[in-house]
């Protein structure tokens, strides 16, 4: 075979994997646009029904104040009629406005609907007397034929007493044009349903008004409060959908767009895509074709050199010049054989020793990294049985100071031998390049905050005078590490200041940085020491006695982190007994714009859970099971792959806490079968295991995994992942 066309193998090779990880991440990119659409859908009608819920309240509080007006009660029917008039013409789509009491008989009525028509629900009048609170209806029929209307009720409050009802007729069109004044996507319908599930308006055409949307949207506007999905309408077409109900009404806002509109976009950028990739797969192939005939043919002038150089025959330089070294190599031959030989053999030795020092140093690095994820999982697998029996104990332990002492001392170590295993492993992440940062605008200031509060909570800042001065000011950080970073410099301070001394702990803006400074009244750092402070397994001097514990990690970890964010630690003491001041500098950044708080839900376990325990140990299970027991769930054990596959399939449990380290079959590969197996009832899978870096949290997700949480696990996250069930 010709030179050329081992080269054209040889890039086809190469091009092999390029191009199925381009049909793979093709295949990821159309699936990632199909999300995005479904989160701007989903956002979109969000949105719409915060305008939802904002206009029914102001409709609401225009009737709560007409309820107010003290002419209802000035026996002037004439000019109170009159300014419910003026309210009824100031409302567009508002069609009648009527005062009624308990008995459903009307004071008066002033609007559209005739005398004749009884147009108000009794429902209605029945919820607003009966809850006193107002109450918006369902679409309800207007009395003629064709026509509806929704009705707002708001009761008048008398000494406590509700003598009468304002009860509001809104047309249809009303809603059809609130829904209309809202941008949507080209070629969307909105539908706007009430808390039946029946359509009260629809942009684009009103012919739907009045009955039930398509099945599979009727079904999961009921059933969940808000989803993005596809499904067929009432006209058998293909649609993207997304509704939100809401909360405080339950009527519920929900767009569609047609299917071949929204994905013939995402077509186009697809085929885009793969069409690049053959192009330069097709492109590489022809140049290797190209240059290989123009290697060749040197080449071939070569072969001939080196014939003419073995028979000792004149040399004659290839006729093909298109290679300048050609000729020079084809007169070098000769005197360059043997030394060439030499060279070569002493080469292949060197290679030999560097590629043996090499592999030795790989497999030692591997050899570092296998013990430290091993050492984390068999500490871990202890501590969590400690854990979940220090939770059992705080259930039925006895008050007294004997029982609560103890229990006391067992949690805090537990807690400092489960620090310093995550210091362990943290250093050793950060060392190798592994721990990625999740950077956003932060107010360093709250931060640091929330970080004080914490360890205030947990006592260890109970024996010493905390004083915080903190400004506002913002960086671009990863807000987990920067509470790490607290935590280990205040840790620090308290290890290093004796009972009773003062640690400072600021937040200021400085010359474009933002500096969060701890600085206390402790030991103090030798000169000697101080230069060195951060360095790996660096401490001061100790007493025989180690009370401060710790392995000399924390500082390290805080310098790796802080230059992780682009920022820089110093450490300055004026000598032993003189206190310590740690700085960190951190590039500063402006504020967001915007931004949204964060909603606090109170979590509470609303049923009995049926849960299958998987741990081949024993201890760890059978405490784990004892404090799901207390807490009252039904609690069943397996203590091996195959078993626990079984148990999932045959009792169908709500919850799977699932161990990794399995015998037999391993965590992944049970929560694989249990998920490709199950029918209809999947239960929610929840690792449980020792082994906490990042790629095995993103390993357990892929294998179907719902939540991942290292050992030892604080009972109380446990409680509240089973309370969200």
């Amino acid at each position: 075979m010709k030179i050329r066309w081992h080269l054209v193998l040889l890039v086809s090779a190469a091009l092999l994997p390029v191009l199925v990880f381009a049909t793979i991440l093709t295949r990821l990119f159309w699936f990632q646009q199909r999300a995005t659409i479904d989160r701007g859908f989903l956002e979109g009608v969000r949105a719409l029904t915060i305008a939802l819920d904002t206009e029914i309240n102001s409709s609401i509080h225009s009737l709560q104040a007409l309820a107010l007006s003290p002419e209802l009660d000035a026996d002037n029917p004439a000019r109170f009629s009159e300014t419910v008039g003026r309210m009824l013409k100031d409302r567009e789509g508002w069609s009648t406005i009527a005062l009624v009491d308990s008995a459903g008989k009307e004071i008066f009525r002033i609007g559209k609907q005739p005398a004749k028509v009884d147009w108000i629900e009794n429902e209605t009048l029945n919820h607003i007397f009966a809850g006193r609170q107002p109450v918006i209806s369902g679409l309800v029929s207007a009395g003629r034929s064709g026509e509806y209307l929704t009705e707002i009720a708001v009761p008048v409050l008398r000494d406590a007493v509700v003598p009468y009802a304002f009860v509001v007729g809104i047309e249809p069109t009303f809603w059809r044009g609130f829904l209309s004044r809202y941008p949507i996507p080209r070629n969307a319908t909105v539908t706007l349903l009430d808390q039946n599930g029946i359509i009260v308006a629809r942009t684009l055409s009103s012919r739907w008004v009045g009955q039930r949307p398509s099945p599979e949207l009727y079904e999961r506007s009921r059933s969940l409060l808000e989803g993005a999905y596809r499904n067929i309408g009432l006209e058998g077409q293909r649609f993207y959908t997304a509704h939100r109900r809401s909360v405080e009404w339950g009527w519920t806002v929900a767009t569609r767009v047609p299917r071949e509109d929204v994905e013939a976009a995402m077509r186009g950028s697809t085929l885009a895509m793969a069409g690049g990739s053959l192009v330069a797969a097709s492109l590489a192939i022809g140049l290797a074709f190209v240059f290989g005939r123009r290697i060749a043919a040197p080449i071939s002038g070569l072969a001939e050199s080196a014939k003419a150089l073995g028979a000792g025959s004149e040399v004659h330089p290839p006729s093909v010049h298109n290679i300048a070294e050609v000729s020079n190599v084809v007169r070098a031959f000769e005197e360059a054989g043997t030394l060439l030989r030499d060279r070569e053999l002493e080469l292949n030795n060197a290679v030999t020793r560097e590629q043996k020092a090499r592999s030795e140093a790989e497999s030692a690095n591997r050899n570092k990294d296998e013990f430290l994820a091993m050492l984390s999982h068999e500490l871990r697998n202890p501590l969590n049985a400690i854990v979940s029996a220090m939770a059992i104990l705080d259930r039925i332990g006895s008050s007294t100071q004997s029982a609560v002492g103890p229990r006391g001392v067992i949690t805090r170590q537990v807690r400092h031998l489960t620090k310093l295993v995550d210091d362990l492993l943290d250093v050793a992440r950060v060392t190798s390049g592994k721990i990625i940062l999740d950077s956003r605008p932060l107010n360093l200031a709250s931060v640091v905050g929330q970080s004080l509060m914490i360890l205030q909570e947990t006592g260890r800042l109970a024996n010493h005078q905390l004083s915080v001065n903190c400004v506002e000011v913002w960086s671009m950080a990863d807000a987990t590490r920067i509470q790490q970073i607290v935590a280990n410099l205040v840790e620090n301070s308290v290890k290093y200041t004796p009972s009773g001394g003062k640690i400072l702990v600021r937040v200021v803006p400085a010359d474009g940085n933002a500096v969060l400074a701890v600085s206390d009244t402790g030991v103090g750092l030798s000169a000697e020491l101080l230069p060195r402070v951060f360095d790996l397994f660096a401490q001061g001097e100790r007493t025989i006695d180690r009370s401060q514990g710790g392995l000399g990690l924390g500082l390290t970890l805080v310098r790796r982190l802080v230059e992780l964010h682009g920022g820089q630690v110093e450490a300055e003491s004026d000598g032993i007994g003189k206190g310590t001041k740690f700085t960190v500098y951190l590039p500063r950044t402006d504020p967001p714009v915007t931004g949204d708080p964060a909603a606090n839900i109170e979590i509470t376990a609303s049923r009995k859970l049926r849960i299958l325990i998987v741990d081949d140990n024993a201890d760890g299970r059978d405490m784990l099971k004892t404090v799901l027991v207390m807490q009252g769930h039904e609690v069943y054990e397996a203590e091996e792959g195959i078993t626990a596959v079984e148990h999932a399939l045959s009792i169908c449990p709500d919850v799977a806490i699932i161990d990794i380290g399995l015998p037999g079959l391993d965590g992944y590969e049970v929560a694989r079968r249990v998920r490709a197996r199950a029918n209809r009832h999947v239960p929610k899978l929840v690792a449980l295991t020792g082994y906490g870096q990042e790629e095995d949290r993103r390993r357990a997700m892929s294998a179907g995994f719902d939540e991942h949480l290292v050992k030892p696990v604080d009972p109380d996250v446990l409680y509240g992942i089973l309370a969200h069930l």
